[in-house]
């Protein structure tokens, strides 16, 4: 018997898997899991009186959703009535939170979207999509303007003075500074001469 569960979780997909890894290799699952990183976690479950189970399956696939990721839990019991699905997948949940303390929002997904090949995020494909570090052209397009050190785009906290943000590569917009036309002495926004040589700014 084969039942799905689908959960939506506002972060990125990186955090989500490793919290439901440590979630499944520790107490009380404690299970050895197959691993297709950042994609797919995957770990058989044992008779259980709790979950009313006799064995069988579950893999945890995850995708990239809106800001967050997408969850589709798959179980796979070999038990044709009466095996407790959604207490299994509350329980694992709650053992995530430990590690990521976010809230899981039951969704409604398929299966088919998770197995197409665009949406298997790795990490090699988050490596190869990562921005540089150190931009190589000269000019950069002009990018929202980023509040309080997070990225306009996608919301990632910014390090201080970096130009782009580290996970979507959106170049952060830095505000143009007050100069003095004379001497080229930096000058506070609400100034109206210059402190160096008393030339009035525009």
């Amino acid at each position: 018997m084969r039942r799905d569960i689908s959960f939506y979780i506002e972060a990125n997909i990186e955090q989500v898997y490793h919290a439901y890894l440590m979630a499944a290799t520790n107490k009380p699952f404690e299970r050895t899991c197959d691993e297709k990183p950042l994609h797919t976690i995957s770990f058989g479950v044992n008779y259980s009186v709790k979950y009313n189970m006799n064995g069988g399956s579950c893999n945890i696939h995850f995708m990239p959703c809106h800001s967050g990721t997408a969850v589709i839990m798959r179980f796979s019991i070999a038990q044709a009535f009466g095996a407790r699905y959604e207490r299994y997948a509350g329980d694992l949940n709650n053992a995530m939170q430990k590690f990521l303390p976010v809230i899981p929002q039951p969704a409604s997904y398929q299966m088919d979207d998770f197995l197409k090949p665009e949406n298997q995020i790795t990490p090699a494909t988050l490596q190869h999509n990562a921005a540089p570090a150190i931009p190589t052209a000269p000019a950069v397009p002009e990018a929202p303007v980023a509040s309080a050190a997070f990225c306009a785009n996608c919301g990632n906290q910014l390090t201080s003075g970096a130009r782009f943000c580290s996970r979507c590569g959106t170049p952060v917009s830095v505000p143009d500074k007050k100069l003095c036309p004379n001497c080229q002495t930096e000058a506070r926004e609400s100034d109206i001469f210059c402190t160096a040589c008393g030339t009035r700014l525009k």
